[in-house]
């Protein structure tokens, strides 16, 4: 059992951080200041995601269009219901390849493996300092290790038109993802 040092709500070991304000897990608990949450509640909660597009059977798509696809699967739990917030956890820090992502017209938000969001590219430029702290802040709020993000870059762009979100959300990647965050297709 693990239980959140903010909120003292107890989780079982399948999860890091708190669904309620993200803090970090910790192994131990105590009966008299906890709740137990079994797991499948946990993971109907996960899945209440607001879906701009029908999820179309887990097909996957053929991507035609430049895009850089970025796997946001430790963010979008604390993103999915934030509009601003899942563009910033999917804009930036990347380590990336810079002049082929600026050949990108898209960059969409993945969560395992279903295409979430998609932007519009207007930019791929080395990260801001802003941008960095930004993500230190988050890093800490959400317990996790705080990495150098130096050689990291952020998208600079916009939701992109209804035609193509309807186009690409809802459907699965045409691969797998691996450990790389960030997957080009076309550029």
């Amino acid at each position: 059992m693990k239980r959140c040092p903010k909120c003292n709500l107890k989780y079982d070991d399948s999860l890091s951080f708190c669904l309620e304000d993200g803090a970090r897990l910790l192994r131990g608990n105590d009966p008299e200041k906890t709740q137990v949450l079994p797991h499948p509640e946990l993971r109907a909660t996960i899945a209440v995601v607001p879906v701009h597009a029908p999820t179309l059977g887990g097909e996957p798509i053929t991507i035609d269009d430049p895009v850089v696809v970025i796997n946001i699967h430790e963010q979008y739990p604390h993103a999915h219901n934030n509009p601003e917030y899942l563009y910033n956890a999917t804009r930036g820090l990347w380590r990336m390849d810079r002049s082929r992502a600026r050949r990108a017209k898209y960059f969409f938000a993945v969560y395992m493996g279903e295409i979430k969001e998609v932007y519009e590219v207007h930019d791929c430029i080395p990260a801001t300092k802003e941008t960095s702290a930004f993500w230190r802040n988050i890093e800490r709020q959400q317990g996790r290790i705080q990495r150098p993000h130096e050689g990291r870059s952020e998208f600079i762009g916009a939701l992109a038109d209804d035609t193509v979100r309807r186009k690409y959300i809802g459907r699965r990647v045409p691969v797998r993802l691996g450990q790389n965050p960030v997957r080009y297709f076309n550029c």
